[in-house]
């Protein structure tokens, strides 16, 4: 390819829920809808919500729904889509849909560049095993279709073992908005510790509950916020409910934006068992807010020693506790670890240095250099 020129690129995601993974791709799409040098279309396989983003910045989107139908046909489908669009990046977002683009993607000469965002690790050996040959046959498949990777961090690529030339890093990246400031004569109960996230088993949220109920006599006005929902829902509202803090607990549930959701909060906890790289850490540290986190995943390499976020070892809840205690009777130490966390943000983990990762990525699967 000459310099300058225009790239067509093609992102295939499924569009049936919305997570991290989920938010990474939006960015993109209004990143790359801008740029004069790319040509974005997406394909998705249900219609939701990035199919309604892309709609809206006027991005070519196609549905080939997969509900009620087999592979094959699905392929096929998919296949037909691909053929008019003819894209020279074909870049897909998770595992049906990784398959789709090794399958499909060197038919019509495009590259395909694939995104681990990260996922949970299962609990029961069978089912380990069954994910790594799963795994294994797929690489195998990529590694015909001259696959390219990126792994939103470095721990997510070392647990899948690609190797280096065929997998770079790409941390996500989100905006950075303008630092909310709150309303000084609004009449306020208690600190506020927020989550945002899907209620299921990994994020541990038991953790984060029983903590607060914890937390010492001269922090008992405190409140906890949880933005999102799941299928772990009734079961922490009843946990809750048993600890005796339900008049302390408030459940959000799922909303569009969480930016005014981000400026109730004085603290952001994140207690998983597991991460990729977590979007709303990203997004609460973008907007200023002290953050206490699980040292699990690709959440220390946001820190990288730099002391931006307070990383907590243990699962046990006093521990989680002590570590919120801290912060939440030190408004000083939560001004200052918000401050760094967000320059932490605007330096290496902006909207910015992703589009230019993935264009970096995207010219150097064009040209054959090593990835």
């Amino acid at each position: 390819m000459t310099i300058g020129e225009q790239i067509r690129v093609c992102h295939l995601v499924s569009d049936d829920a919305w997570g991290g993974a989920e938010s990474v791709v939006a960015g993109l799409l209004r990143a790359q809808s801008q740029r004069a040098d790319l040509r974005v279309h997406l394909v998705a396989l249900n219609a939701g919500r990035l199919v309604r983003l892309a709609k809206e910045l006027g991005i070519p989107v196609q549905v080939a729904p997969e509900t009620g139908r087999g592979f094959l046909s699905l392929l096929r489908d998919v296949d037909s889509r691909i053929a008019k669009i003819r894209p020279q990046i074909l870049h897909s977002h998770r595992y049906k849909e990784n398959l789709l683009a090794y399958l499909i993607a060197r038919r019509h000469g495009a590259r395909s560049i694939v995104t681990l965002h990260g996922e949970e690790a299962p609990v029961r050996l069978a089912v380990r095993l069954a994910l790594a040959l799963r795994y294994f046959l797929m690489h195998r498949l990529a590694r015909l279709a001259g696959a390219r990777f990126a792994a939103v961090s470095a721990d997510l690529r070392a647990r899948f073992r690609l190797p280096a030339e065929r997998c770079v890093v790409i941390p996500n990246g989100v905006a950075v908005p303008p630092l909310a400031v709150r309303d000084p004569g609004v009449a306020r109960a208690g600190l506020v510790i927020g989550w945002v996230g899907r209620l299921v088993p990994i994020k541990s949220l038991t953790t984060l509950l029983e903590a607060l109920a914890l937390l010492p006599a001269s922090l008992a006005a405190t409140r906890l916020l949880l933005v999102g929902d799941g299928p772990e829902r009734a079961a922490l509202v009843a946990l809750a409910a048993r600890l005796g803090i339900a008049g302390r607990v408030e459940f959000a549930g799922f909303v569009d934006d969480p930016a005014r959701s981000l400026a109730r909060m004085d603290v952001f906890a994140l207690p998983s068992l597991h991460e990729g790289l977590p979007v709303a850490l990203l997004e609460a540290m973008a907007a200023g807010l002290p953050c206490v986190a699980a040292a699990v995943g690709g959440i220390p390499e946001v820190d990288a020693g730099c002391g931006v976020i307070r990383l907590v070892a243990s699962r046990e809840a006093k521990d989680w506790a002590a570590a919120l205690a801290t912060l939440l009777a030190s408004p000083a130490e939560r001004a200052a670890l918000g401050a760094r966390g967000r320059a932490r943000i605007a330096e290496r983990f902006s909207i910015e240095a992703l589009l230019a990762a993935y264009l970096g990525l995207y010219r150097s699967a064009l040209t054959g250099d090593s990835a």
